[in-house]
């Protein structure tokens, strides 16, 4: 999909928590919030999840999916990104290739075209995924318990490493590469989905 997922409700109409409260956010098994819990983000970036919502298979609409860690690496590789570099967990993958560059939406937040901070290094959107900077939700420290909004955009993957992280994937305005990083499965980010 060219959007971030926007539902309060899995596929088989079970309503999906609206998680407001830090601690209760922290112990939740079913969750989403709006950065900030501010509808007013809702339209632009969608929800943020929890893994353990993201990986529901009834997240996506019939006949789509949250996408798998190998998943990303398909479209990782068929944006130019080097074989060598798809399953490695460092600060420049694709970044040569501009692969983080072609999944972004251009423009920035000062030149009133974009949602990105300046200098949205790359952003061509070339690859029309139209990533945008959704920020994410913290789980355990209450002073940033929302952070990144206008500087990073993170995205679930459903493949788990070992029983606490999770594999995600993050754009960066500063960079021009595909972060591929571990992150606890309460965290709050955005979710993708692509087809069956």
């Amino acid at each position: 999909m060219a959007a971030n997922l926007r539902t309060t409700r899995y596929r088989n109409g079970t309503v999906i928590p609206n998680v407001t409260e830090d601690d209760q956010w922290t112990t939740s098994i079913d969750a989403w919030c709006n950065y900030e819990n501010n509808q007013g983000y809702d339209a632009t970036y969608g929800k943020l999840y929890n893994w353990y919502t993201a990986s529901n298979p009834d997240i996506c609409p019939l006949g789509w999916h949250t996408p798998s860690d190998a998943e990303w690496m398909t479209m990782e590789a068929s944006l130019g990104m080097p074989a060598g570099e798809l399953s490695v967990n460092t600060d420049d993958r694709g970044s040569l290739q501009n692969v983080g560059g072609s999944m972004k939406a251009t423009g920035t937040i000062e030149a009133s075209t974009g949602l990105w901070w300046s200098p949205n290094r790359g952003a061509s959107n070339e690859s029309g995924f139209t990533g945008l900077p959704g920020g994410y939700r913290n789980h355990y420290n209450p002073v940033f318990m929302f952070d990144n909004l206008g500087e990073a955009g993170t995205w679930w993957t459903t493949t788990t490493v070992g029983s606490e992280f999770v594999w995600v994937r993050r754009l960066s305005a500063y960079s021009t590469s595909v972060f591929r990083e571990q992150e606890g499965k309460h965290r709050g980010f955005c979710v993708r989905c692509v087809r069956d």
